[in-house]
């Protein structure tokens, strides 16, 4: 990307940490058709959904006028859809897993903070096929722009 970027290699940063580290379902990111995922016509038992919000991008620093820095602050929603009526033993334990491959990690200039559930704890469907749990991890980035 340009020397510009500053979304795309957040998302991309994040994308890559996820895919890496998660194995365990299918990941479907956003804007993606969910046929994705599927497995033999059918979805899969469990999936994860990744959303990656940018709350913020205003300057960390004096610095220069010219080369300023910005922080970008920002949450990965990560949305565990598990079967449902099975209870949320499962979900929980996919939270815990997701949440220990970001919680307290830098990575690409990505900074991130804790990790909790700030979410879900519902049926994801009108049929009641999936239980949604979300995990949220806070995090910054900081990235010098040339503004002259």
């Amino acid at each position: 990307m340009s020397a510009t970027s500053n979304f795309y290699d957040i998302s991309s940063a994040i994308r890559q940490r996820l895919t890496a580290n998660w194995t365990t379902t299918p990941i479907l990111y956003e804007n993606l058709d969910e046929s994705l995922i599927k497995t033999d016509g059918e979805m899969p038992t469990a999936f994860v959904v990744c959303e990656i919000i940018c709350f913020d991008n205003q300057p960390a620093d004096i610095g220069s006028p010219d080369t300023p820095l910005y922080r970008t602050e920002g949450t990965i929603r990560l949305h565990i859809l598990t079967p449902g009526n099975r209870g949320d033993g499962t979900g929980l334990e996919y939270a815990d897993t997701l949440a220990a491959i970001f919680r307290g990690k830098s990575f690409s200039g990505v900074i991130c903070s804790g990790a909790g559930l700030r979410g879900g704890g519902e049926k994801a469907d009108p049929a009641g096929n999936y239980w949604r749990m979300v995990v949220g991890v806070d995090f910054h980035y900081d990235k010098v722009f040339n503004v002259a």
